[in-house]
């Protein structure tokens, strides 16, 4: 149980700095975190209080969906199977953000991916950040879309859904859910004044190499 106590304080913290970044509102998006060596998670609860969340709020799953909090009337988010497949198909995978930061939102309900712009997003996401194909929240095919969107890479932009983060850590995904959105509203400012210019893929593959040596998940 003391797996679980920590990586709820490591949800609350992640929920205040991410609320505080404006990624979220009060109730949507979700955050969880594996519990190291078994087929379990700890995640928000659905209709979070990201401005003031509590550690007892947050809660412990199964991946088979046991709720280990049902006699504390705790009910986990909604997209808890989005987390669960991703854990299942990512070993090293340890931590998920989703969003609906306004402007990553505005890219996946336009559909767009979010090509390299600064050389800081080849060294935090390894590449251009894909938009998925569109499935219904809640569903078995969301977490497969992501994935496919994902490819070699940590985030995606979800279609019409928002973004997803994965990491080995909390601190790197909380570091990249916020330099997405930056990013995200950098090159939707670009568009509006020009045609932003892109950083081809042989300019940015030193950086791509420190991620895969520090953040990938795949490698």
């Amino acid at each position: 149980m003391v797996n679980v106590m920590e990586n709820a304080e490591i949800l609350v913290k992640a929920c205040k700095q991410i609320y505080q970044g404006g990624l979220v509102k009060l109730g949507e998006g979700n955050i969880s975190l594996r519990i190291p060596s078994k087929d379990e998670m700890v995640i928000t609860p659905a209709g979070n209080d990201y401005e003031n969340p509590l550690p007892e709020h947050m809660v412990h799953m199964a991946f088979d969906g046991t709720n280990f909090d049902k006699e504390k009337d705790l009910i986990p988010s909604s997209e808890f199977f989005l987390h669960r497949h991703i854990y299942q198909h990512r070993s090293k995978v340890n931590a998920i953000i989703h969003t609906h930061a306004p402007f990553v939102s505005a890219l996946a309900v336009s559909h767009q991916d979010l090509p390299v712009i600064f050389e800081e997003m080849a060294v935090v996401f390894g590449g251009p950040v894909r938009c998925s194909q569109y499935a219904m929240a809640g569903t078995e095919d969301l977490p497969k879309m992501a994935l496919q969107a994902m490819g070699d890479l940590n985030c995606c932009i979800l279609a019409n859904h928002g973004s997803l983060i994965t990491g080995k850590s909390m601190d790197y995904c909380v570091r990249a859910a916020m330099i997405l959105e930056k990013m995200a509203k950098i090159y939707i400012n670009a568009q509006i004044i020009g045609n932003p210019i892109t950083i081809p893929k042989d300019n940015y593959q030193h950086f791509k190499d420190i991620f895969k040596k520090n953040y990938s998940t795949i490698s």
